[in-house]
């Protein structure tokens, strides 16, 4: 047991040649059997495969004439059938043995060069086995160009193993972020899943709940601490890097990834190698280890952490001005609503009064509020938690909390009003909610891509989505909590808005406030619907206006929000075309669309009551 331990918890002993000649045969194995899968699987590049290049293409939308041109060609299907056998001639070559370096480096360069090439036009195998195939051989045709200047192919394997860290470190602190890895059912729910499931495993983990609660622990432990493989000069790296190979292989059998073994294992030697004590590389005529680039690594992360703090807190000033023309309203449970009134000052002009969706703002109703403002009072407000809406910390968040907000703030500003409520999304189910339970005088209700709280029930894609979201709003939330925000991803949206009101858009979506908001009320959106609770109550006209996508995509929709209407005492539909559920609101033509259907819909309504009234 001595001796075993002392093999253990040796520091790794591999040298500069070995580490680049192992990443890059490992790395071989993972191009061989990626190219042999796809030259065996012909159907799938043919009209209705899974890789039908006339439906693939769609996702280059944005890219650059030239660019479409090239990969329109690579598309074809004696050019894929040649890059693909280049490929296995390539990775041939690497496995063999070979010792030229230009040949070597050549084979490297073109693995990687053709699999950058064919990326786009593969669905499968872009779940991360092909972006480590092509970062592993690109590094490793740098390093064999480089030759003897140690320099350069010191950093192409410091690049692979920083990724190889990140990896596993990343993946790790995501899975904690998911409640089933805390709780230990995660393996279960994956196990049983048509995809990557496995029958037998499943009634394994189900008959011995402890052990796949241990065993998901370990797995987070291996993830998030992988780190310390650069630990006490290396001493816990064959442990990681053995316990992440046992990893893959169980992948491989249980969950069906079997290109994710060689594909990881290939970055494994520049791992223990970079893991070594930098005195234990040289020796004789081989120069010691060049640590430049995690020096630099190290320098940038210290530039980006104190960056990402600036913008963090440069975004909650942003966020907490707000308009500078908001008011607010103090509710029972002590969250401070923020609200802006504009538009006509006419008591008798109509008041609109917009609800936004979830994580959603209320200038995302810029384009809409504007053109209605031109004769009739406009009102949006920010739910607990967005923008400059404060939320009690500690107190929870239910639907019924949400409609009383919504009912308080509407209370304060309707009064003897002629009231329209317009709510997109989750605010579409909410106006219905406050309409069925306010005394203002609500005259019509318009709901804008809404949500039906039958949807998860009734609808494969939205019941799809849900875990989607309850996965996604913790990651997010706690990302920002810590600073991350200067990462996020622009959101598409953010350009079609009218440009006063990005800056205070992208604010929000980099603070955390606005992610909290949304996953405590996602939380009350979920008890909420698995109620079944229907609609509530519609005593007054509604008029439903849907995206073309959102009905086009999801065949449940167009019967739910049929519903709504036959729900009211009468009401119509329209689709708004070449809209999506974002870009109904954002986009500058199709938000003039809906404007001016709402401002049809609502003469209606207000005509039939003065008929009624005479």
């Amino acid at each position: 047991m001595r001796r075993l331990l002392r093999t253990v918890l040796a520091p790794p002993d591999l040298g500069r040649a070995q580490a680049l000649g192992l990443m890059e045969r490992t790395s071989a194995v993972t191009s061989l059997i990626i190219s042999a899968e796809h030259l065996c699987r012909p159907d799938a590049r043919r009209p209705g495969g899974l890789n039908d290049w006339s439906i693939t293409r769609d996702n280059l939308r944005g890219t650059s004439a030239p660019t479409r041109r090239l990969l329109d060609l690579v598309a074809t299907g004696p050019a894929t059938t040649a890059l693909h056998i280049a490929k296995v001639a390539a990775s041939a070559l690497l496995l063999s043995p070979v010792r030229s370096r230009r040949l070597r480096a050549t084979a490297d360069a073109t693995v990687a060069v053709s699999g950058l090439l064919m990326y786009p036009r593969h669905h499968y195998g872009t779940d991360g086995s092909d972006q480590v195939n092509f970062l592993v051989q690109a590094a490793a045709a740098i390093a064999r160009a480089a030759g003897v200047r140690t320099r350069i192919v010191d950093a192409a394997l410091w690049a692979v193993a920083a990724q190889a860290t990140l990896s596993y470190a990343a993946s790790g602190w995501v899975k904690i972020a998911g409640s089933s890895w805390r709780e230990g059912t995660a393996l279960e729910g994956i196990t049983r899943t048509l995809t990557y499931g496995d029958a037998d495993v499943w009634r394994a983990v189900r008959r011995f709940p402890r052990a796949a609660r241990i065993l998901g622990t370990s797995v987070l432990a291996l993830e998030c601490t992988f780190p310390l493989v650069y630990a006490a000069g290396g001493r816990p790296a064959r442990t990681y890097v053995g316990s992440a190979l046992l990893f893959h292989l169980a992948n491989a059998r249980i969950m069906g990834l079997g290109r994710f073994l060689p594909a990881f294992a290939s970055m494994h030697p520049a791992v223990l190698y970079t893991a070594r004590a930098r005195s234990a590389t040289a020796g004789g005529a081989t120069a010691a280890r060049d640590d430049t680039l995690p020096a630099v690594l190290g320098a940038i992360g210290g530039v980006v952490a104190v960056l990402a703090a600036v913008t963090t807190r440069a975004d909650s000033r942003i966020v907490a001005r707000g308009w500078g023309d908001e008011q607010f309203v103090l509710t029972p449970e002590g969250n401070r609503l923020a609200y802006r009134v504009f538009g006509s000052t006419d008591p008798a002009a109509p008041l609109y009064f917009f609800e936004n969706g979830m994580v959603s703002t209320s200038e995302h109703w810029q384009w809409i509020a504007d053109a209605l403002a031109l004769s009739a009072t406009v009102v949006t407000y920010n739910r607990a938690g967005y923008a400059a809406s404060g939320h009690r910390p500690g107190t929870a968040t239910t639907m019924a909390d949400l409609q009383r907000d919504a009912r308080q703030v509407l209370e304060t500003v309707g009064r003897g009003r002629d009231v329209v409520l317009v709510g997109h999304s989750l605010g579409g189910y909410l106006s219905l909610r406050v309409a069925a339970v306010t005394d203002v005088r609500v005259r019509a209700v318009v709901l804008v891509d809404s949500s039906h709280p039958d949807e998860l029930r009734l609808s494969e894609r939205q019941a799809q989505g849900q875990k989607r979201l309850t996965e996604t709003f913790p990651v997010v939330a706690r990302s920002l909590d810590l600073g991350l925000g200067m990462l996020l991803k622009v959101p598409d949206f953010l350009g079609r808005m009218p440009a006063a009101v990005r800056p205070g858009v992208l604010a929000q979506y980099r603070t955390s406030r606005l992610w909290h908001a949304g996953r405590r009320e996602w939380a009350a959106v979920r008890a909420d619907f698995d109620s079944w609770p229907g609609l509530p109550a519609i005593r007054v006209p509604v008029l439903v206006l849907s995206a073309e996508h959102t009905v086009a995509d999801d065949a449940a929709q167009a019967g739910l929000y049929q519903a709504m209407v036959d729900a009211a005492p009468w009401g119509r539909t329209q689709v708004v075309t070449g809209a999506d559920h974002d870009s109904i609101l954002t986009d500058s033509r199709c938000a003039a669309t809906v404007s001016a259907a709402i401002g049809a819909f609502v003469d209606d309504c207000l005509a039939a009551v003065h008929e009624v009234a005479v």
